[in-house]
């Protein structure tokens, strides 16, 4: 097994003794539940601010928690082509911890904790972070890290501190981001600095490729308004700005957390008083039955643009597919969620835009925050979509957006590929070439071999 090989000094510092396990732990915690502190507004900003409190309840009795189930063995090459398994060392002495499954914690009376909830908009007016700010401390424990559930203003550094007796790593991998996997040895840290990389679309799983049962999720988000629910349940987002948002919820069982009230997971307020009572939100039991979310954060499904299929759509979808840019605006406006999808998580409203070749309603989409990225179940990107049908305006305001101008979809074609298939998509080639497109020939580590002609524009 190869383990990634970045240690404390890659991180630009000599390594440093871990504090102790039950201060650093204690500290850990007190962290997760404090806000982040209050920003300073810039620009014009409404004087008055507002919090948003509520508790996300489990609705039937709380279910007991299963032992962390830790694996015992792992196969690795014997030298002589084949497989044996062996142990992994630490895994007997973490049994023997009797820890608990953290997937899913449900407090007595129905609270259920590690639940993300957070505002989802790009409209909001600029806040600049107060000039020091601690570090988001990640604790390695044994058989766990601490805390489990961490959202964090992306501005914060974090610091990834082993407790435990023995080297561990903390592989995580936000999208748009640098990854990481340091190896930090026993009672010592590293940093990891964040910096100005997008903020991520949903919260990122970390976790130890020595202690392969360990795992936690990291959120981090371009502003300061954001909460994890306790143990009990509850939430607080303080210093709320004035105006109408959108907010969403998500868990690692269920992904978006869908409730009584919010069924996908979302749900739009304004904000005018000093403190807004969401009040209960009840999760139903099947919701949350699943196993731990482990998907890539770009949660979207297949362009597949069809009669049949038609009113399966959101108004979203459909008001994007009609190039109706007016509708479009209007139910943004109302607080639609901007990658909006119909029932079956077929694609994004951007894939549709980009599809027909509404290169005004691409822009007005990627202006309130669409995930220029997403991908559907065939792996094809919005640019994508684009060059497949040649349409040159859209590709370039995709690009100008930050669109990966040589992702691939599942037949390991590129966005130049599909526009080299069809000899009269001139601009859309020149465009493509200009940012760096390649042929999946021409790309250095290429994945699945393509197939010998373009794969079907309908799929």
């Amino acid at each position: 097994m190869i383990v990634g090989s970045i240690g404390l000094h890659a991180f630009g510092q000599k390594p440093t003794a871990a504090p102790s396990e039950s201060s650093a732990a204690s500290e850990a915690e007190r962290s997760r539940r404090t806000p982040e502190a209050a920003p300073r507004a810039v620009g014009e900003q409404t004087a008055r601010s507002a919090s948003l409190v509520g508790r996300v309840l489990y609705d039937g009795p709380p279910p007991e928690r299963p032992p962390l189930i830790t694996s015992l063995t792992r196969q690795v090459h014997d030298g002589r082509g084949g497989l044996r398994e062996v142990k992994w060392p630490a895994a007997r002495g973490v049994a023997e911890l009797g820890l608990k499954d953290e997937s899913l914690v449900v407090a007595a009376d129905g609270g259920i904790a590690n639940v993300f909830v957070w505002l989802r908009s790009r409209w909001l007016p600029p806040v600049t972070p107060p000039k020091l700010l601690p570090p988001v401390r990640i604790l390695a424990l044994p058989g766990r890290f601490e805390p489990h559930a961490r959202a964090f203003w992306s501005v914060r550094r974090v610091e990834w501190v082993n407790e435990m007796d023995e080297a561990t790593t903390f592989k995580w991998e936000p999208l748009g981001a640098p990854g990481v996997n340091p190896l930090i040895q026993a009672h010592e840290r590293g940093q990891y600095v964040y910096g100005d990389a997008r903020q991520q679309s949903i919260p990122v799983p970390l976790t130890s490729q020595l202690q392969p049962w360990m795992r936690a999720y990291l959120l981090p988000i371009g502003h300061p308004y954001f909460a994890v629910t306790d143990e009990d349940g509850r939430f607080e987002i303080p210093t709320l700005p004035q105006g109408k948002w959108e907010f969403v919820m998500w868990h690692e069982r269920a992904g978006w957390l869908g409730s009584d009230r919010f069924p996908d997971g979302r749900f739009t307020l304004r904000i005018e008083r000093d403190r807004i009572e969401l009040g209960d939100v009840r999760v139903a039991p099947q919701t949350l039955s699943g196993p731990p979310v482990r998907a890539r954060p770009v949660p979207v499904q297949a362009v597949a643009v069809n009669r049949s299929t038609l009113a399966d759509l959101s108004p979203l979808q459909q008001a994007a597919m009609a190039g109706d840019t007016a509708r479009v605006r209007e139910l943004l406006d109302d607080g639609m969620w901007v990658d909006a999808h119909g029932k079956e998580l077929r694609g994004t409203p951007l894939q549709y835009a980009a599809t027909k070749g509404h290169g005004e309603i691409v822009q007005l989409l990627l202006e309130r925050g669409a995930e220029v990225g997403a991908r559907d179940q065939n792996e094809r990107t919005s640019l994508i979509w684009a060059a497949l049908y040649g349409h040159a305006d859209v590709i370039r305001r995709l690009l100008d957006a930050g669109a990966n101008v040589n992702a691939k979809d599942y037949s390991g074609w590129t966005a130049l590929d599909y526009a080299a298939a069809t000899p009269k998509y001139v601009e859309a080639r020149r465009l493509l070439i200009a940012r760096g497109g390649k042929t999946r020939q021409q790309l250095p580590k290429p994945g699945r071999p393509g197939p010998s002609r373009a794969p079907s524009k309908r799929q």
